[in-house]
């Protein structure tokens, strides 16, 4: 099964394609829809509406999975109405490409990938590079945002719900414990 993972934005438009095969998951594609280039709200509602049509040609997804609306700290009006704005497109391409489309809250994605429902944007990122087995590089959190979605959808699927393994839960615990323990070390000084 193959799913695309949508994170909407008026600037960027994050996602991820994985690939699932019996319980594993392969990482086919992700990154960012950047919008912030441009002035006008059509042209950026055009730009994202093409790119996630063009993605959706591409990898033909058997499912699209999309964060639910999430306003956060996001008090602004306008940034709310852009916002649902962006989303709506980002809907229509998924309606246009045929594939369903999948909406998860925040809190569940984040729990899907063992990050806990309030989990920060670096605990999703290790979990999500932890998951698919991806090295650690430079990328928005908004690209590892739609990967996360897209495997919230996996573990639906699997009928895992929204938490981990418990094996894979005390990996991802130990292997959080030995990175702070790394950072933590201090070197004993050398005898005189």
């Amino acid at each position: 099964m193959r799913i695309l993972g949508i994170d909407p934005g008026s600037r960027f438009v994050g996602f991820g394609v994985i690939e699932v095969e019996g319980h594993a998951y392969r990482c086919l594609d992700c990154g960012i829809l950047r919008a912030i280039h441009l002035q006008r709200l059509d042209e950026k509602l055009l730009h994202i509406f093409e790119g996630l049509s063009e993605l959706l040609r591409k990898h033909r997804p058997d499912a699209v999975a999309i964060e639910e609306v999430f306003f956060g700290k996001q008090k602004n009006p306008r940034g709310i109405l852009l916002l649902g704005q962006a989303r709506g497109v980002a809907v229509l391409a998924a309606a246009q490409g045929g594939a369903p489309l999948y909406e998860y809250s925040a809190s569940r994605i984040k729990r899907a990938v063992g990050a806990g429902g309030g989990g920060s944007k670096g605990g999703v990122e290790r979990m999500v590079r932890m998951l698919l087995d991806l090295p650690e590089q430079s990328m928005r959190a908004d690209a590892y945002d739609g990967l996360a979605i897209a495997l919230c959808h996996a573990h639906v699927v699997l009928g895992m719900g929204s938490s981990l393994s418990k094996a894979s839960a005390a990996k991802a615990a130990a292997s959080s414990f030995a990175e702070r323990l790394k950072k933590s070390y201090v070197a004993p000084k050398e005898a005189k």
